[in-house]
């Protein structure tokens, strides 16, 4: 028997063998089906083989994501595919198949865990046994939020009581994801569902549900034994999170609208965000119908429900004035931050844009609306506030907001220029009597507007010389000028001759940069200004995992893989300051600045000293834009000062320069003359005669005009009425 039991032992050996090395289509299906190219990509994985892996997984990504899945749960992989993924991301060929093929799995188990008929039928079997009971709870907690709607369902129905017991610890298994919806339910709830809802809250303990409660508890006309239940609930949570005996509802509903804005801008965890779907899910509840949701774009979310619990406040307590100013700060941001193409289906169609209520609520809230967008380093909100203040405030209102708190004026050090200028636009049009904290510098702003629209500087830190002039070679192909530093100790002292910093790039390592960023984040003249860092591939990791969620942010790139500078300030100015200018947006900023300092040097102001901007106004006579050299020159015709009118001339008798820009700088020469007397240089004057003589037409007409307005001598006139 031994000797016939030997050779068949051999030959199962080589049959397990051939098994172990080759993919079991006895058990994955026939040649070429989908299950046997399931087998055949976790195979040839595991054996090193990614082109036939490959193969396989192309052919896979063909199929609807449901029908994937299914051949995935029922196969012999079904406990470790996971781990075959992983590692086929790592192997080159294979990460984009692998990380696809992860993708549609993932997408296809969230649709089935969400799918309404799936929940239901879980439900349903809540009191069913122990192991249908477990299989639907993981279901369940699976589908997170989504099951909110049905759960409750299962408590308003009375017919559904028997499930009553089960549905209540299923819902506080789920947890967090439950306590949102939940919440908002419970103003609308019959006492004992209200009673059951109250007690799931308590259970889970997320103190979220705190000021829903308070709601209900406050209402006169809620059930009493209703109430005590309510109140027990509340008291619980109030307790863990310290909440004091002396918090309103309306005090609640604003710290949470507070916290929701605050992760908002900070990128703090939201209820209702759904991660992998890059979406925020807005819970109401409609006492026909019961919970439904409203999906957002992500990047709204958390100022949609500080709108919310902002609103929920007001109702509540009307004359809440920080609800208010809270719920315009985050509607204002909402609206910008609302992705192109993309829609807000939670705002009502009935409501206007924000700039609306922004202007309806008067200069105080708008001050607060500004303090809050300085206080987040927020240029475009800013941007909003101000020009709001322009229109409705007046000198008292713009220099004193509420609390004798002055967000304007600390406007006028914010690191964004737009911010600057259009605050020092405000502050100039008012015409003060007296100089104010900051006075000084609303002309210097101003001036700051008028530099030419495409000079802008880069502020570039690094550890040596020579990754100093590297960078500055990059940031100059960018149209920036440069202005490099060993250490931001050094830099602070350069960029005071600058008139502001647009951009930063910094060449160090992590820990070097993150110690760097919390010191200029203190500094008002770099805290908002987009940043890039050059740093290792280990350091581009750490640096987004920090900032993953902030909505301003630096942008990272790795020294070695040679990523492109230019997409990383791109990223960084979006991630910052918002939009760059327009070169019309910018050229309306120089123009609107212009016509303030006009009105600064004609009121001869007391308060503003128009020979602050001058080395500005003579620099932008040469400006590309005729609009703003002319704009600039007739400041400069209003200051009396020899440089002033000499630049003027220089200008205006340059003969490379267009005929109509001359005309209206000549123009302004003579005004220069009649208001201030002449101050030309001899050379100058013969230029001018010069041009008096041989132009035609307008531009002789020009010349001839600031000939008399300089009060040369009337022999020149003479001269040549009688010349033959």
């Amino acid at each position: 028997m031994s000797r016939l039991r030997s050779p068949l032992t051999g030959l199962l050996s080589l049959l397990v063998l051939v098994l172990t090395l080759a993919p079991a289509q006895a058990q994955q299906g026939t040649p070429g089906s989908s299950q046997q190219q399931w087998a055949d990509f976790n195979h040839y994985v595991l054996i090193a083989r990614p082109d036939l892996a490959k193969a396989a997984g192309d052919e896979l990504l063909k199929l609807e994501g449901a029908a994937l899945l299914q051949i995935v749960e029922n196969s012999d992989y079904a406990t470790r595919y996971q781990e075959t993924l992983r590692r086929a991301a790592r192997t080159a060929g294979l990460e984009e198949t692998a990380k696809a093929l992860s993708a549609k799995i993932l997408d296809a188990q969230i649709g089935q865990a969400r799918d309404a008929a799936r929940i239901a039928a879980d439900i349903e079997l809540l009191d069913d046994g122990a192991r249908p009971v477990l299989n639907a709870t993981v279901r369940l907690k699976a589908a997170g939020q989504y099951a909110a709607p049905q759960l409750l369902a299962a408590l308003l129905d009375e017919n559904k009581s028997s499930l009553h017991p089960y549905v209540m610890p299923t819902m506080v298994s789920i947890g967090r994801p439950m306590v949102y919806p939940l919440s908002v339910s419970l103003p609308y709830l019959e006492p004992r569902p209200l009673t059951q809802v109250a007690q799931v809250l308590a259970e889970i303990g997320y103190p979220l549900a705190l000021p829903y409660l308070k709601q209900v508890i406050d209402n006169p006309k809620i059930d009493a034994n209703a109430r005590a239940v309510v109140q027990a609930a509340y008291d619980r949570l109030a307790n863990q999170a310290a909440i004091p005996s002396s918090a309103t509802s309306d005090d609640l509903f604003l710290q949470l609208a507070r916290n929701f804005y605050t992760n908002a801008t900070v990128g703090g965890d939201l209820p209702g965000y759904d991660e992998q779907k890059q979406v925020g899910i807005v819970w109401r509840f409609n006492p026909g119908s019961g919970l439904y949701p409203t999906a957002v774009p992500g990047a709204i979310f958390g100022d949609v429900l500080a709108m919310r619990a902002s609103s929920e406040a007001l109702a509540l307590n009307p004359k809440l004035d920080a609800a208010l100013s809270l719920w315009l700060a985050a509607n204002v941001r909402r609206e910008q931050r609302l992705p192109q193409g993309e829609k807000d289906q939670s705002y009502p169609g009935s409501f206007q844009g924000a700039e609306y209520y922004l202007l309806l609520a008067g200069p105080l809230r708008q001050h607060d609306v500004l303090a809050m967008a300085l206080d987040n380093r927020d240029a475009q909100q800013s941007v909003s506030a101000i020009n709001a203040l322009r229109s409705t405030a007046n000198q008292e209102a713009l220099l004193t907001g509420p609390n004798q708190t002055q967000p304007l004026l600390r406007s006028l050090y914010y690191p964004d220029r737009r911010v600057r200028i259009l605050a020092a636009q405000a502050l100039a049009n008012i015409r003060p009597r007296e100089a104010f904290a900051g006075s000084e510098r609303v002309v210097r702003s101003l001036a700051e507007a008028v530099r030419p629209s495409d000079v802008q500087y880069a502020l570039v830190i690094a550890a040596d010389q020579e990754s100093i002039n590297q960078i500055n070679g990059e940031v100059q192909k960018l149209n920036y000028q440069p202005v490099g530093a060993l250490s931001l100790d050094e830099a602070s002292s350069r960029i005071s001759n600058v008139p502001g910093v647009d951009l930063i790039v910094v060449s160090a390592g992590t820990d070097a940069f993150l110690a760097m960023y919390r010191t200029m984040t203190q500094d008002d003249r770099l805290a908002a200004v987009p940043t890039v860092v050059i740093t290792s591939e280990a350091g581009v990791i750490e640096v987004n995992r920090r900032f993953d969620r902030a909505t301003q942010k630096p942008m990272a790139i790795s020294s070695q893989s040679g990523a492109s500078l230019a997409g990383a300030v791109d990223q960084a100015i979006k991630a910052t300051a918002g939009k760059a200018m327009t070169s019309e947006q910018s050229t309306k900023l120089a123009l609107d600045s212009l016509s303030a300092l006009r009105d600064i040097a004609v009121s001869r102001s007391a308060v503003f000293n128009i020979a602050d901007a001058q080395p500005a106004l003579m620099r932008a006579l040469s400006d590309s834009r005729a609009e703003v050299a002319t704009g600039a020159a007739g400041v400069l015709a209003m200051i009396d000062n020899a440089e002033a009118q000499q630049a003027i001339a220089e200008a205006g008798l340059d003969g490379a320069r267009a005929e109509n820009l001359r005309i209206a700088l000549l123009n302004s020469l003579a005004d220069s003359a009649n208001a201030q007397g002449n101050k030309l240089t001899g050379p100058q004057l013969d230029k001018v005669l010069d041009l008096v003589k041989k132009s035609q037409g307008d531009l002789a007409v020009a010349a001839a005009r600031a000939h008399g307005a300089l009060s040369l001598p009337s022999a020149n006139a003479l001269e040549l009425i009688t010349q033959k």
